[in-house]
């Protein structure tokens, strides 16, 4: 019976550890001057893999373990925006919004007829 106790105990144990370990980033992503929500940006931890698109809501959400991290935002027509030294702890989420500005030099393409 002591080893059954054990190991629930055990099993509990490593559960809580890997779950302390977690953090979230979430956030909405919009036009700095329309105030229009953001569609399919993307949103990716610097030096990492792990990302997110933004949905139809313009909201993202990244599970990522624990520490500080750099977040860029980029989508096609806007300057690439960068968040430094976000920390991430666990039990409560880091909700960090942008607002994302147009680039100024968008040159225009032009369609002719043959």
């Amino acid at each position: 019976m002591k080893k059954v106790y054990f190991f629930i105990f055990l099993f509990f144990s490593f559960f809580s550890l890997y779950a302390q370990k977690q953090g979230v980033i979430l956030g909405v992503i919009k036009d700095k001057n329309t105030q229009e929500l953001i569609i399919g940006a993307t949103v990716k931890v610097e030096n990492s893999e792990v990302g997110a698109v933004s949905d139809e809501q313009g909201k993202f959400r990244i599970e990522i373990p624990t520490g500080s991290y750099n977040v860029v935002v980029s989508f096609a027509g806007y300057k690439t925006f960068t968040k430094y030294n976000l920390v991430v702890t666990s039990g409560n989420a880091q909700i960090v919004n942008f607002e994302l500005e147009t680039e100024d030099n968008i040159e225009g393409v032009e369609v002719t007829d043959k």
